[in-house]
């Protein structure tokens, strides 16, 4: 799990308009569900919604590849979300 939360870190980290490093929040007990705050990487609702689009895009073209799995179990978790147009 600690790679997955690296992995993480490092794109967020690497998609910020931020001068600084900012490590996403685990939120449980067993830090398996990360927070991220948008203002920290200077990011707003515009951008975030232009990541998404971008990911679920990429998604479709990797829908085999073990990338494509791991994302359709994020898709399905953002999907299932109140409010959620993806």
């Amino acid at each position: 799990m600690l790679s997955y939360r690296h992995g993480l870190s490092k794109l967020v980290n690497s998609l910020s308009w931020g001068k600084r490093i900012v490590a996403p929040h685990t939120v449980d007990a067993e830090r398996t569900i990360l927070r991220i705050d948008l203002r920290d990487y200077q990011w707003n609702e515009k951008t975030w919604d232009a990541i998404l689009v971008a990911f679920f895009t990429t998604r479709r073209r990797l829908k085999h590849a073990p990338i494509g799995r791991a994302a359709d179990s994020l898709y399905a978790a953002l999907a299932g979300s109140p409010g959620s147009e993806y």
